[in-house]
């Protein structure tokens, strides 16, 4: 859904997954956990930036979500894949 949107409007969507250096451990570690997160942006120099290409990767277009608007969504369709 995310990228059908974002190529709608001219944005590039990418993934970024972090995950704690030292796993799940205990302390004040255990609080640490892992995160994906989804960066939707027109600007190339931020995807281009030393930080974030080697980790971005990029959203596959799924040709059967169509784009979501206010007239058209369908969640139950998403949840069922």
């Amino acid at each position: 859904m995310v990228e059908r949107l974002a190529s709608e409007l001219g944005m590039t969507a990418v993934m970024v997954t972090d995950e704690p250096d030292n796993g799940y451990s205990s302390g004040a570690d255990y609080w640490l956990s892992a995160t994906d997160q989804i960066i939707v942006t027109r600007n190339r120099a931020i995807l281009d930036s030393p930080a974030l290409k080697p980790v971005a990767v990029s959203l596959q277009r799924n040709p059967q979500f169509r784009v979501w608007t206010d007239d058209y969504y369908n969640l139950l369709g998403v949840l069922k894949r």
